[in-house]
């Protein structure tokens, strides 16, 4: 059964090789130029001036998050597209910075110190009691929205954030808290299917990297979505922040309850681990008995 769902910049870039007739001419003073010749094919560069500077990068940070006692996602897998595709892409605008085990802290730490213009969560979500990430021994630990907006919104406040996407079970919840302080947040409204969020992650980055705007891409990757299972519902969402501070709701295609889900699901006895996860009744949501 398919398991369900509740970094590092890859700038490599390739150069024709030059044959023995090409010629390099430059200067290192304000106007000089750096022309390469290869047969009939001529190029001319100008380098930056001493006033300019190279342009900053936009910057995406994918928070993994699979903690102990939880269905195994296939995270590594969705990073790995995910950056593959930046490579592929040739785009040299955007850095990925990836950070996997994710505690609070580190996801505080992170979004102060990456200054991230996108920010991504891969893992589990459990509705209203909020996004799983791991304490400090690995185990689970529930993060609320109010918790999550209260942070995106005063890191926002320095360095603006243009989309939050909460690729996860249930996140639809957390993604209507934090619009308020962001243009765009990505959620789902029921549980989603482990593949099915890896093809919108793959097709709504390859999109971006493309140079198409948050909304094409969201279009772009809930195609892939449909694509993997055409009877899911209305489980992905894309939010909007309008000029009067409301949200506008896009809604895409929700996974087969049938299949693995992506949201936290139990694998040992809840007594297991009574010191080290509260579990309210009436939050246990995803947790099996």
């Amino acid at each position: 059964m398919p398991e369900v769902r509740r970094t590092n910049a890859l700038m490599n870039t390739d150069y024709p090789d030059q044959s023995d007739r090409s010629i390099h001419i430059g200067g290192n003073v304000v106007g000089g130029v750096v022309v390469s010749g290869n047969n009939n094919i001529l190029n001319v560069q100008h380098p930056l001036s001493s006033s300019e500077s190279p342009r900053k990068k936009r910057k995406l940070l994918i928070l993994a998050v699979n903690p102990k006692y939880s269905e195994r996602l296939r995270l590594d897998e969705e990073v790995r597209e995910i950056k593959e595709g930046l490579r592929r892409s040739r785009n040299n605008d955007f850095e990925i910075v990836d950070i996997g085990a994710v505690r609070f802290r580190d996801l505080r730490r992170a979004l102060i110190d990456v200054k991230p213009q996108i920010v991504h969560f891969s893992g589990h979500g459990e509705g209203k009691a909020g996004l799983y990430f791991e304490d400090s021994e690995g185990s689970p630990e529930l993060v609320s929205g109010e918790v999550l907006s209260n942070l995106i919104e005063t890191c926002a406040r320095t360095s603006p954030i243009e989309c939050v996407v909460l690729n996860g079970c249930y996140s639809k919840i957390q993604a209507e808290a934090i619009i308020k302080h962001v243009p765009y947040a990505v959620g789902m409204s029921q549980s989603v299917v482990d593949r099915a969020a890896i093809e919108f992650s793959v097709g709504f980055y390859d999109a971006l990297w493309s140079g198409e705007n948050i909304e094409a891409a969201f279009a772009i990757g809930k195609a892939g979505m449909q694509q993997y299972n055409r009877n899911q519902g209305n489980t992905l969402v894309l939010l909007r922040r309008d000029s009067h501070n409301s949200s506008k709701r896009t809604e895409g295609w929700s996974a087969n309850a049938a299949i693995a889900e992506r949201h936290f699901t139990k694998q040992i006895k809840l007594s297991d681990i009574a010191d080290t996860v509260s579990v309210m009744p009436e939050t246990v949501g995803c947790l099996a008995d």
